[in-house]
């Protein structure tokens, strides 16, 4: 994605952030397939949900969720 240039990346004080470059939207609007459609649909209801949050607000509200959610996102023991 970087060698692509899709992917803009953010340093700041809360660590490392990945945005669409303005390659992005071009390069999206050629994936059609239904898959490619519902990955868009989805990322849309997340920049809607968590757009507004800071780090900790979405740390939060995972840590209020992730019991309901069960296994599907069991956290990795090293």
């Amino acid at each position: 994605m970087f060698s692509k240039e899709l992917l803009s990346k953010h340093l700041s004080n809360d660590g490392i952030t990945f945005s669409a470059s303005p390659l992005t939207k071009h390069f999206l609007k050629h994936l059609k397939s239904e898959y490619a459609l519902g990955l868009y649909t989805r990322a849309e209801w997340l920049k809607l949900k968590f757009d507004n949050m800071n780090s900790n607000q979405i740390n939060e509200f995972m840590k209020l969720n992730l019991t309901s959610w069960g296994n599907e996102f069991k956290a990795i023991q090293y």
